[in-house]
């Protein structure tokens, strides 16, 4: 290791995160107490709608894809049949199921991406998603 003087010591460091082109965008954040501000929770949008679920499988999602930024994927079965999710291809034998009635939460980003299916017959689901 390496001997730092004390002036080299005291002086202020700067963390910053870049975008893909290395421009530098992401500060980290500290609050006036000195204390780094780490954000896990949605703070910037929250959408939601229903949405009919078939046999065939549908992207867990309010609109055509997944919200931007998202942090939290919430799907609420209000329909009769029993929903199954999971990656892409999922079926009711490799997907997880979701209950009538039953609400499950989800620390899913916008990079994954979540399908809903049923065995047969159509049920509706409440989905949420929080950025």
């Amino acid at each position: 290791m390496a001997d730092i003087i004390e002036k080299n010591a005291s002086q202020a460091v700067k963390l910053v995160g870049s975008d893909q082109s290395g421009n530098e965008t992401n500060y980290l954040n500290v609050t006036s107490e000195g204390e780094i501000k780490i954000s896990n929770f949605a703070n910037i949008s929250f959408v939601a709608a229903n949405k009919n679920i078939t046999a065939t499988e549908s992207l867990a999602s309010v609109g055509g894809s997944n919200l931007a930024n998202r942090k939290t994927l919430v799907i609420f079965n209000r329909g009769g049949q029993t929903v199954y999710y999971g990656p892409s291809g999922v079926t009711d034998l490799t997907g997880i199921a979701i209950e009538k009635d039953e609400l499950i939460s989800l620390p899913f980003g916008d990079n994954i991406n979540v399908y809903l299916i049923t065995k047969t017959g159509t049920s509706t689901v409440t989905i949420q998603e929080l950025a």
